[in-house]
């Protein structure tokens, strides 16, 4: 199985059947103490979905729960899909075209 490293804790898990979204992240236990977890976001037959996707949902971390002019939420957009194109392009070096 290959991976492919992105950015927040997000990750692409590859094998023969499809390209696997997830993302670690810290939790927490019933009893309050911390613990590495993963999320999985989802299953897809290609990697542009899979792609398509962790940008998404980077523009929805970015979000959170504010209320913002059109001028701030474009700003926000742009500097996360920024980020989000810097973070593929740095994780398809590792597969150079034949």
């Amino acid at each position: 199985m290959s991976v492919i490293k992105l950015n927040y804790g997000y990750y692409i898990e590859i094998d023969q059947l499809n390209y696997t979204l997830r993302q670690k992240y810290i939790g927490t236990k019933r009893t309050g103490e911390l613990k590495d977890a993963v999320r999985t976001y989802g299953y897809y037959g290609d990697i542009r979905a899979a792609m398509k996707r962790y940008i998404e949902l980077t523009q929805m971390d970015k979000l959170g729960e504010e209320i913002y002019s059109i001028e701030e939420y474009i700003n926000i957009i742009e500097k996360s899909n920024k980020d989000a194109l810097i973070s593929i392009n740095d994780a398809l070096k590792a597969f150079p075209l034949k």
